[in-house]
């Protein structure tokens, strides 16, 4: 039976070793009361079976997915989930303290009504690291409070509230935003909560097959001029101060 209060759910399509950083930095968290799903493309079964030996898991649920798209795979593991929250680990992307668990189970218990919550989160781009706040401004056209990418927010679970494929690469932040404005949000922001690689799965349009770009968005258009144009590190570094992250190794 699932656990009553967190599920992690991790999506990974035929990359081993990313999936494994995630596992790693889960079989050490001293809190082991959440629920993990798994919802796994092009994965054979017994690597699965090997894979999961190695690591101290509890409450494990394992799906085998199509491979059409990473947000059809993380509706696919919002559909699965049992628990008032949820939070989204993609391959490749880990808690950064041991403690980030129970960080997450207290912040859930000291909630005063059922909201969802949010944690700062490190964005590494090669030898680059980038906090991006709980809570923070882009310093240019937008006023709006723009809230971390899903490795930092736990979402009070609606499963009226889904990915939509519409919206290609930005179905998250989208997805992210539906569900503050439908139920609130309580931002932590002394707590870095997890890092994640540009590169990886929840980022990287080559490792998101299908639903991955939506080629008819000027938005994504525009995107990948960019990459072109100044190459995709440079991308990041401007768009990352842009969006007023601050630079940790600097």
């Amino acid at each position: 039976m699932g656990n009553k209060k967190l599920t992690i759910i991790t999506i990974s399509k035929s990359d081993i070793p990313s999936l494994e950083v995630t596992l790693e930095s889960l079989h050490q968290q001293e809190e082991k009361n959440y629920s993990l799903i798994l919802v796994l493309a092009d994965f054979d079964v017994g690597a699965i079976d090997t894979i999961l030996d190695k690591y101290d898991l509890p409450n494990v649920s394992v799906i085998l997915d199509d491979g059409l798209g990473i947000f059809q795979a993380m509706n696919t593991g919002l559909n699965k989930c049992q628990s008032a929250y949820a939070l989204f680990l993609n391959g490749g992307d880990r808690l950064i303290q041991k403690t980030a668990v129970a960080r997450i189970i207290s912040e859930i218990n000291n909630n005063t009504q059922p909201t969802n919550i949010a944690f700062n989160v490190v964005q590494e781009i090669n030898d680059e690291k980038f906090q991006r706040l709980a809570k923070h401004k882009k310093r240019l056209l937008d006023f709006r409070y723009f809230p971390p990418p899903h490795q930092g927010f736990i979402a009070l679970l609606d499963k009226n509230i889904i990915f939509k494929r519409r919206y290609g690469n930005s179905a998250d932040t989208y997805w992210i935003f539906e569900q503050i404005d439908k139920m609130g949000c309580r931002y932590i922001c002394d707590y870095d909560l997890s890092s994640f690689s540009l590169g990886g799965i929840s980022n990287n349009p080559s490792k998101i097959s299908i639903d991955g770009v939506n080629i008819k968005s000027a938005k994504s258009i525009l995107k990948f001029c960019m990459f072109w144009i100044v190459g995709l590190q440079n991308y990041y570094i401007i768009t990352s101060w842009i969006t007023g992250y601050k630079r940790l190794n600097r």
